[in-house]
């Protein structure tokens, strides 16, 4: 009871009006505005930012400041200023000897911080500057406070540290990495952002060209179907019919609602029902049964054909009204839940996994009802919480599944990963996206 507790509350949440955390889009190394609550956003020169860190250095290091990407955001009020800024030397050696010149002109004390850091202070009548560096890879990060004399190197530290978070985020590595990377900050996603995901996971759309490099593998197909789902009616007539086809969603203008069907397909022509599959669902549903109470509609599970060359899906799950794949009216009544030929190349126990995460899927679906089609919570939720529950049931051994644990844990800001120089995916924060409306 416990557990099923705990995920109704999960669930309940997702109606609560949530905050964005005050750490910038990892669009950005420098902090974004909605990080220094209370204040407000002020511009800031690259001359100031850049002489904040080569005051008083050699001509040579001078000139790497100079030549670095530089990303600088500044606010103040009530006393308060602040300027959050980071370098990108391109080279880690130039970086670190950058760094080391800084702490030495200033004087400053170590701090534990990045791989190495400094901190100084200089104290005023009524008022203090503090200063904090500090070195990721080939990255600088610098934090400069004017507050008050007790406060600044308190406020400059803590700020140090959420810029540090950003500037921790690995490169993307692959086109679906550099896709969730156009996540933004308070976990939306553009209609175009939502296309290339589809693109990516279900194979490809007319007009919609995804990022380059490798594409990766993405967990489940439920991901692109989330995004994609409230921007159906503004994409093309053309990408709409490419869309409910490889969801296997039918619509009441290309079938009879209620006709009879002799052989369900359930919306897929490549559907096929598997014995094999249904029975490791089937021993899902009951587990899940157990604490949440019974699924109270049919499972389905199989095998579908989703171009393998292109697609990166492993499987999907969706809410279906009948066995002829029509959608959107009502409560569901079917889950039907596909495995893709990339699942199917898994092992025995990556494929147990997967239906386990897709199984949870359902139920998610129950709780939401109507809500299923248009109104889902954010993918923190919905992805987070069907890994959460799928590594409950089945605590398979971590090279099993070590891919899927880092894409939601890994990293806590994989939502917010970069699409340009530097990026990540997010832990469950890989999940936190939502259509924009844009």
């Amino acid at each position: 009871m416990a557990r099923r507790a705990a995920v109704l509350v999960l669930l309940a949440l997702v109606a609560l009006p949530w905050a964005s955390p005050g750490v910038a889009s990892a669009e950005q190394l420098a902090l974004s505005s909605s990080a220094f609550l209370g204040l407000r956003a002020r511009a800031v020169t690259g001359t100031t930012a850049r002489a904040d860190l080569a005051s008083g250095l050699s001509k040579l290091l001078a000139g790497a400041v100079g030549d670095a990407q530089l990303q600088v955001s500044a606010a103040a009020g009530h006393g308060v200023s602040v300027r959050s800024e980071a370098f990108v030397f391109g080279d880690p050696g130039t970086g670190a000897r950058v760094l080391a010149a800084w702490v030495g002109e200033h004087r400053a004390s170590r701090v534990a911080l990045g791989q190495t850091a400094g901190q100084w202070t200089r104290r005023f009548a009524h008022a203090a500057v503090a200063a904090v560096a500090w070195r990721e890879g080939d990255v600088i990060g610098l934090i400069v406070v004017d507050a008050g004399r007790t406060s600044a190197a308190a406020r400059a530290l803590e700020y140090a540290r959420l810029e540090d978070s950003n500037l921790r985020i690995p490169l993307p590595a692959t086109a679906w990495d550099r896709v969730l990377a156009q996540v933004r900050p308070d976990g939306m996603v553009s209609k175009q952002t939502a296309l290339e995901a589809f693109a990516l996971e279900y194979g490809s759309v007319p007009g919609v060209h995804p990022p380059g490099g490798p594409r990766g593998v993405a967990l489940s197909g439920d991901v692109a179907q989330d995004w994609i789902l409230p921007y159906l009616s503004r994409l093309t007539r053309r990408q709409q019919r490419i869309v409910d086809d490889r969801l296997g969603f039918q619509t009441g203008a290309r079938r009879v609602a209620d006709a009879a069907c002799a052989v369900c397909d359930y919306g897929d022509l490549t559907f096929m029902q598997n014995a094999k599959l249904q029975a490791i669902a089937d021993k899902w549903e009951a587990d899940y049964a157990a604490q949440l109470g019974p699924l109270g509609m049919s499972l389905v599970v199989g095998t579908a054909d989703q171009p393998a060359t292109e697609a990166l899906a492993l499987a999907d799950a969706a809410p279906l009204n009948n066995a002829l794949g029509s959608t959107r009216t009502g409560p569901p009544s079917i889950c039907r839940v596909r495995m893709f030929p990339i699942g199917l190349s898994q092992s025995a126990l990556g494929q147990g996994w997967t239906l386990a995460h897709e199984v949870f899927h359902c139920f998610e679906f129950r709780i939401l009802g109507a809500g299923a089609w248009s109104n889902r919570p954010k993918d923190w939720v919905m992805e987070g919480l069907a890994s959460w529950a799928a590594f409950a049931v089945d605590p398979v051994d971590f090279t099993v599944a070590v891919s899927k644990l880092l894409q939601y844990v890994g990293v806590p800001e994989r939502a917010r990963a970069r699409s340009g120089t530097r990026s990540g995916q997010a832990s469950c924060a890989c999940l936190r996206a939502t259509p924009t409306g844009t």
